[in-house]
């Protein structure tokens, strides 16, 4: 992860603070202020593998390589928030628009929460991605982010159709009930789809962050240096 990349993941946080507040003042719902709590946890992913990859210590690495399993469905998970836009009403008669400015905040924070989310994720993905290609090489790495985006799509699923939190590991009896009582084919067919998701957002990602081959060595060794 590059410096440029930590300060741009910095400045949406503070953008999406900023659309916050007005919103939350003048909409004191607990909807809102969930949503805040949302994007930080999206950010804890992140945190925890620019911490793994700056760790030396085996133990460390590896409570915060599960920290960053267990976390990382967060932050992909913001997408599900636009389930709330349903209780905006933009339509003020018919099909015109209303001129409440404080409802087009709400819908912003929608959108820049969920791009915030995305943009988190894949930024963890990719750091926690180069580590492990480093240990086994591109192929098994490739793998593993496979293995990381189906979890993490069964982690959405669970966080919005069963209110799961990922600190509910802590209650292991209670968790495998809740995720036993919700865990159908139907609920497997939408994880596989929020997989799709976060694993093609991440190829996205992926693609624009590693250097044109093109632009030759140079440019690659530039990039590199000026990553974690």
């Amino acid at each position: 992860m590059t410096k440029r990349s930590l300060w741009a993941s910095a400045l949406c946080i503070v953008l999406y603070m900023a659309v916050s507040i007005p919103v939350t003042q003048r909409y004191p719902l607990y909807i809102h202020h969930l949503l805040v709590w949302n994007v930080f946890l999206a950010a804890l992913p992140l945190v925890f593998a620019v911490l793994f990859s700056k760790c030396r210590s085996t133990l460390l690495r590896v409570t915060l390589g599960v920290l960053w399993l267990l976390f990382f469905p967060n932050a992909p998970y913001l997408v599900t928030d636009l389930i709330h836009i349903t209780q905006l009403p933009l339509l003020a008669q018919g099909w015109t628009l209303t001129r409440d400015w404080y409802l087009w905040l709400v819908l912003m924070q929608l959108g820049v929460g969920l791009f915030l989310g995305t943009m988190l994720g894949a930024c963890s993905l990719q750091i926690m991605h180069r580590q492990i290609r480093g240990w086994v090489g591109g192929f098994w790495a490739w793998a593993a982010v496979v293995g990381v985006c189906l979890a993490g799509g069964y982690g959405i699923y669970l966080g919005r159709f069963a209110r799961v939190n990922s600190w509910d590991l802590l209650n292991l009896p209670l968790l495998l009930r809740r995720i036993f009582l919700v865990t159908d084919l139907h609920g497997l067919l939408i994880s596989l789809g929020y997989a799709a998701y976060v694993l093609a957002t991440y190829v996205v990602y992926h693609s624009f962050r590693n250097p044109d081959p093109e632009q030759g060595p140079t440019h690659a060794k530039a990039e590199k240096d000026r990553s974690w």
